[in-house]
């Protein structure tokens, strides 16, 4: 058996992971992009959970009714977002914006082949 050489370690600090993380769900950033508020309403049965384990840190509630909860969450858009979303199907609307609302439509057609 081969022994490995020890290789000393070299801090990388030209990233800062919080930073780089920070705007975002998952890990894929793509460049270019910017920050949006999103703008999500959750039924009443997902309510519970959405509220108890937010989608990113910077989720808000916009305004809450017996039919469910309206939040906002300051992120760039990416794939994990998008997926996440999807996650929750018939109880969950995109309210906002505009563009990001289509995507999420173009998933859902695109599923049903």
């Amino acid at each position: 058996m081969e022994e490995s050489k020890e290789t000393a370690f070299i801090e990388n600090t030209c990233f800062d992971p919080i930073d780089y993380f920070e705007d975002i769900t998952g890990v894929s950033r793509i460049e270019g992009q910017t920050l949006q508020r999103i703008v999500l309403f959750f039924t009443a049965k997902s309510a519970p959970y959405i509220l108890s384990k937010p989608l990113h840190g910077s989720q808000r509630i916009v305004s809450k009714s017996e039919e469910g909860v309206t939040v906002s969450i300051d992120v760039i858009p990416n794939f994990e977002l998008e997926t996440v979303i999807l996650s929750h199907g018939e109880r969950v609307r995109v309210l906002e914006p505009e563009d990001f609302k289509l995507k999420i439509e173009e998933r859902l057609r695109g599923a049903l082949g």
